[in-house]
């Protein structure tokens, strides 16, 4: 298990220890809250989309701002780098459902350059969720995550996601198969988003909700205790796992 991705399974398991043992199922599903019944998170919305855009998916709590080893200091989630990418972008092929809490700047940004912006009221987590039907590309732009749990939850809806190599970014996505993980150059970025078609994320659709299915809470025990054990050999805790 990579570094990084430690401080992603020692959040999860703080988050979760209760629920760790008590469900075997897929991570996303307690995260938007755990049922018998359908969970909101597959609820369609009663919304119009135009269909004829491909709908670029940003979503998490804003608010935080991360310093740069260049001294910069800038929104945690990759919020600037967004409007930079728009702006490579063509507003009349792409539209952004942002989703989540502190996007009013975003919001007023993207409407500047003019871009469709779809920004759900928020209420209750999983009752924004049910807007992830309206998604077809799911942007994870961090420069630190823990999770992401959104990851999780969008593709469990087979959402085609281009992310950072973040938190479990790389232990859940295959490279080109069920996702893209990208790095710190806009250009690029809106190079390969430019160049995403409807079609390639329709053929996707199944193996992105597959891989998602699989990430269960047995697995995440695994890999936790992967983690626990590279950090006891590196740091030579002597800890009994």
């Amino acid at each position: 298990m990579r570094e990084p991705a430690i401080a992603g399974a020692f959040y999860l398991a703080r988050r979760y220890r209760k629920e760790i043992s008590k469900y075997g199922k897929p991570i996303f599903r307690l995260h938007v809250g755990v049922s018998e019944d359908v969970p909101a998170i597959y609820k369609a919305s009663k919304r119009t989309v135009d269909k004829e855009k491909i709908w670029l998916g940003f979503i998490g709590g804003g608010g935080s701002r991360w310093r740069l080893p260049d001294g910069r200091r800038v929104g945690r989630k990759g919020q600037e780098d967004l409007v930079e990418i728009c702006k490579l972008l063509d507003p009349a092929k792409f539209a952004v459902t942002l989703i989540g809490l502190h996007w009013g700047w975003l919001h007023e940004q993207l409407l500047a350059l003019g871009w469709e912006v779809f920004r759900p009221r928020y209420s209750k987590r999983g009752l924004q969720y049910r807007y992830l039907r309206d998604v077809d590309v799911y942007l994870c732009l961090s420069h630190i995550e823990a999770g992401p749990l959104p990851l999780l939850e969008s593709m469990s809806v087979g959402i085609w996601p281009v992310c950072r190599d973040v938190g479990i970014v790389p232990e859940v996505i295959t490279e080109g198969e069920t996702g893209k993980i990208i790095g710190y150059d806009v250009e690029a970025i809106a190079s390969y988003i430019s160049g995403i078609r409807r079609d390639f994320l329709e053929a996707k659709k199944e193996k992105v909700k597959q891989a998602a299915s699989e990430w269960t809470w047995a697995r995440f025990r695994e890999e936790l205790r992967n983690g626990l054990e590279w950090f006891s050999a590196r740091y030579d805790c002597n800890a009994s796992i």
